[in-house]
């Protein structure tokens, strides 16, 4: 009787085992949806007075409606590099290449290029460019970047 207890005990301690094994993991991250939610995220984490004054209403539109069409690594580069297109030369830190990034973004291939770019991005902007609470969010927006590798 002992034995059947144990063997029942056995049983159901591994059932329980593999179901916590496997509902532990969480899904595995889209990096196409990261890469849009981070490049939202940074348009968004800049300050209104970073942007030339084509950033109209109709134009943000425009590109947000583009930004959530994308459907693979070299058309969200693109629209990284249309971004730039909006942002102040002057937001841009004394020695950053766009012409560089631009060209960077035309021949990205894969979601680990369109990490590069972001990151690129991100740190090629001066740090009174973003909103005042970019400060707080920028560490955490940095270490999702491997999530779209």
């Amino acid at each position: 009787m002992k034995k059947q207890l144990f063997i029942l005990f056995l049983m159901i301690w591994s059932s329980l085992t593999v179901q916590a094994q496997t509902t532990a993991g969480s899904p595995p991250v889209d990096p196409l949806l990261k890469g849009r939610d981070l490049l939202q995220q940074l348009a968004g984490g800049l300050d209104v007075a970073s942007y030339l004054d084509s950033w109209t209403p109709y134009a943000q539109s425009n590109w947000y409606r583009g930004l959530m069409k994308t459907t693979d690594a070299a058309i969200l580069a693109k629209d990284i590099a249309d971004l730039t297109e909006f942002i102040k030369p002057t937001a841009y830190n004394e020695g950053f290449n766009l012409t560089n990034l631009r060209s960077l973004a035309a021949e990205a291939k894969n979601y680990g290029d369109v990490a590069n770019l972001l990151k690129t991005l991100e740190a090629g902007i001066k740090p009174e460019a973003y909103k005042n609470d970019w400060v707080s969010k920028e560490s955490s927006w940095i270490s999702e970047l491997k999530f779209v590798k």
